[in-house]
């Protein structure tokens, strides 16, 4: 281990010099990366498996199937990968996207499940893996969307008598939901059918009005885990055949695809927890908090 060693003067301390005073950020250094927290040590199934099929196998043999937090847990999905000798194509991780699970505008931490409420023939189809928001159109049903669209909107607000405000100014879908926010409530958010003829029953508008609820893509992995780390290949995902809502990693890159959890293919599970190493970054923070230490306690 280095060590810094400092002048033996004492005139050294009293010295008076400018300085640059050094504040660690999250824009510096991302959340958690200088405890840098321990990861999990994963290794590959050589058998083709259901998505399905490979959790349970995980899940009564190890922990789960894999989930992958940062660049680490990239890196050593392709060495567990290039130690199988594995030359299949790509292997499921746990990462899946719940496309029938759709968030309030209202309230995040509340869920709706949309399969009781009134959708435009074969929709939500989430065409190219990219529409999270819905509208509801002049005849009353739903349909899944881009969110960038600029549409009207319903607001809602609890202080006026008739609820429902038909705003006719075409915003995209985090537009309309800041104009609500700002002027009324909230968006106008659905949770059963029964409110949905409500509003079709006290309203009249034209075209597609967007309401309050979106869908958070590809936020669940199989152990419960949360993580904003992704690493889709390009282009991915796509939803191709709209039915692709598990995640693969393709062997040889470490980018991930989505694919139809129907399909069978080896998989990775995770077991224990493998200590990570510091950043060399790490112990130079650590070292100039020493330095300023042992300035602090020369100067008292």
């Amino acid at each position: 281990m280095n060590v810094l060693k400092y002048p033996n003067n004492s005139n050294f301390f009293k010295a008076s010099m400018p300085f640059v005073l050094y504040r660690v950020t999250d824009e510096i250094f991302p959340p958690g990366f200088l405890s840098l927290p321990s990861s999990s040590e994963f290794y590959l199934v050589n058998e083709r498996r259901t998505w399905a099929e490979a959790q349970r196998h995980c899940r009564e043999n190890s922990s789960d199937l894999a989930s992958v937090h940062h660049d680490g847990d990239s890196r050593r999905l392709l060495m567990a990968a290039g130690r199988s000798g594995d030359s299949g194509r790509s292997a499921w991780i746990g990462l899946f996207d719940e496309s029938t699970v759709w968030k309030l505008s209202e309230d995040a931490s509340l869920e709706v499940n949309t399969d009781s409420l009134d959708w435009m023939k074969e929709q939500p189809n989430n065409f190219a893996g990219s529409q999270h928001c819905l509208y509801i159109t002049q005849t009353g049903i739903l349909n899944d969307f881009f969110c960038s669209t600029p549409f009207h909107f319903i607001c809602y607000d609890d202080r006026n008598a008739s609820r429902y405000v038909l705003v006719e100014v075409k915003l995209s879908w985090s537009e309309a939901q800041a104009y609500c926010r700002g002027r009324h409530t909230d968006l106008m958010s659905l949770r059963s059918r029964e409110e949905q003829e409500d509003v079709r029953r006290s309203l009249k508008w034209a075209g597609n009005v967007w309401v309050g609820l979106y869908r958070d893509p590809w936020a669940s992995w199989s152990d419960g885990s949360a993580s904003s780390f992704s690493d889709w290949k390009a282009t991915q995902p796509d939803n191709q055949g709209r039915d692709r809502q598990c995640a693969a990693v393709l062997l040889h890159t470490g980018k991930w695809v989505d694919e139809n959890c129907r399909e069978e293919k080896p998989f990775f599970c995770f077991k224990g927890e493998v200590q990570t190493t510091l950043h060399p970054h790490v112990e130079i923070l650590k070292s100039l908090k020493s330095l300023l230490l042992i300035l602090q306690q020369r100067r008292s």
